[in-house]
């Protein structure tokens, strides 16, 4: 598959007159941009209704190909927030009117809200409503502990009571509503991949009238699709969470075959769905859209110019350059990198190899921090006198 490719950084390398007391020097300039590393909001949808009861072992299976498709991406793992949420979204239709509970609460049975659409952590050892891990500095900041594989397969776990008509196109819709409790969860520049766990095929239906004369033990409306929400009107409003709906993906891992609405739903995102099942031998083959996720690399800039060297008795080269942090709202100066320095830094390296012309280039490091759309680092250095 082809849509995702890596973003190609531009920087802008410019020689300008300067002029001082002792005459016009002339001035290199180089311009790196500071985008937005691979952001990645996942949000899983996990069957918990009486269906997926022989199937929960095949969910974590899933669970771990997820982690391993984490592990292995090019350029490390992404930063990521990893969400869970319950189909169980109880009686209430799209336009919030909850039909009367049905049967018992725990087996199958269903009543007003729900789960609500909330972010659930079950137990799982971490703070907050959703799993955070992201890179710093070539470390790990996360907010649970232990391993990623033991707190996903707990997160997932939901156990097999919840309402019997499982509806994990609305649940999604009400996770990345505006539901207080999941504040956070998404980022306006991140990636939002959405992956469905269900043992059958949806049931979003649209007014409560769809469960009068319901039982928990016969739920075979769902498949007749008689008064259900168009998949495609659930598609739209995932797109409309994005200013470019190229970042909003799917995955449907289910216990049917083709399940109709989750297909038509995969259909609504040419070359950005995959559709799997829960009996798969390789769990991690439904994920390949999550693989290529590249990670944006940082672009060091090669001198177009000889840089002065101010002192030619010195080892190496000894520049005159200066150097800040443009963003959309302020300038900061940045600092050359010293032993012990932590924070945002330029150096002069040289590298023959990659910069023929001047042997020299610029590398930044402890960028991290630093990264977001429309920041610039800048540098500005003397260079050698014209002969």
């Amino acid at each position: 598959m082809r849509w995702l490719l890596p973003l190609v950084l531009l920087s802008a390398c410019t020689d300008s007159p300067r002029s001082g007391p002792g005459g016009t020097s002339r001035s290199a300039r180089v311009e790196i941009p500071l985008p937005s590393p691979n952001l990645v909001d996942i949000l899983l949808v996990v069957d918990d209704s009486p269906a997926i009861a022989s199937r929960r072992e095949q969910v974590r299976a899933h669970i771990d190909g997820l982690v391993d498709v984490l592990g292995t991406l090019a350029g490390g793992m992404p930063d990521v927030h990893i969400g869970v949420v319950s189909t169980d979204v109880g009686t209430v239709d799209g336009a919030g009117v909850a039909h009367a509970s049905i049967g018992t609460l725990g087996q199958g049975g269903c009543a007003g809200a729900g789960k609500s659409g909330n972010l659930q952590t079950n137990g799982a050892s971490l703070t907050g409503a959703f799993l955070s891990d992201r890179p710093l500095d070539g470390a790990r900041v996360k907010n649970y502990t232990g391993d990623l594989t033991t707190a996903l397969e707990k997160m997932v776990d939901l156990g097999s009571g919840g309402c019997a008509y499982a509806r994990p196109f609305e649940a999604a819709k009400r996770a990345l509503g505006t539901t207080a409790a999941n504040a956070g969860f998404l980022r306006a520049d991140a990636y939002l991949y959405v992956i469905y766990l269900s043992a059958g095929d949806d049931c979003s239906f649209a007014e409560t009238s769809f469960l009068d004369g319901a039982s928990t033990t016969d739920t075979s409306r769902c498949q007749t699709n008689g008064g259900v929400i168009a998949a495609a009107d659930f598609a739209a409003s995932s797109k409309a969470l994005k200013a470019d709906p190229g970042r909003v993906l799917i995955t449907a891992i289910t216990g049917a075959a083709t399940p109709p609405r989750f297909h038509a739903l995969a259909a609504e995102f040419p070359n950005r769905a995959t559709e799997g099942t829960l009996d798969a031998a390789s769990p991690s083959d439904a994920l390949v859209l999550l693989a290529q996720l590249v990670k944006i690399p940082l672009g060091d800039t090669c001198w177009e110019s000889p840089l002065a060297d101010l002192d030619p008795v010195a080892p190496g080269l000894q520049p005159e350059c200066t150097a800040q942090l443009h963003t959309t709202t302020d300038d900061f100066p940045m600092k050359r990198c010293a032993p012990g320095l932590t924070d945002l830094c330029y150096e002069i390296v040289e590298d023959q190899q990659s910069c023929p012309d001047t042997d020299l280039r610029v590398k930044l490091d402890h960028t991290d921090n630093y990264r977001a759309l429309g920041n610039t680092a800048i540098i500005e250095c003397l260079v050698e006198a014209s002969p």
